[in-house]
């Protein structure tokens, strides 16, 4: 008898998983998932750093591995803030990268900005440089632009 020296095929035919954005209109959000509690219930940080208690839609139970740390796509199952959520689509590290390449990822809350862009200038006296222009003065018509 000859040898069995048949090895397995490489998956050619992979499915190419069509890549999903958040819908605002329904409140999807993405998130990180943080741990794992159980049951295929996972606590998931979402980009305003709030945390969540989410639950795996059916359909990827068996299909895909969560792990911690990665990018899912999560939806509310009820109208109420503290009510519980569902994660609807796990993103590999090639769709995640595609994310932050076209900005969807990059959520800064505006008051943060500010309060990073008054920290940057502080002078020998402690003070901000908002305090110093508001003890100073100008005449913003007497000042000659060359």
């Amino acid at each position: 008898m000859p040898l069995n020296n048949k090895r397995p095929k490489p998956h050619k035919n992979r499915k190419k998983i069509d890549l999903q954005y958040k819908d605002t209109s329904i409140n999807q959000q993405y998130g990180y998932i943080k741990a794992a509690v159980g049951g295929c219930t996972f606590t998931v940080e979402l980009l305003n750093k709030e945390e969540k208690l989410c639950s795996v839609k059916g359909v990827l139970k068996k299909r895909v591995k969560m792990r911690v740390g990665d990018l899912v796509l999560v939806e509310p199952l009820t109208d109420s803030e503290n009510g519980r959520y569902m994660i609807m689509f796990k993103y590999t590290p090639e769709q995640k990268n595609i994310l932050e390449k076209e900005g969807h990822l990059n959520v800064v809350d505006n008051e943060e900005k500010e309060k990073e862009d008054e920290e940057a200038y502080t002078f020998e006296e402690g003070n901000t440089y908002k305090e110093i222009e508001a003890k100073v003065n100008l005449d913003t018509d007497f000042i000659d632009l060359i």
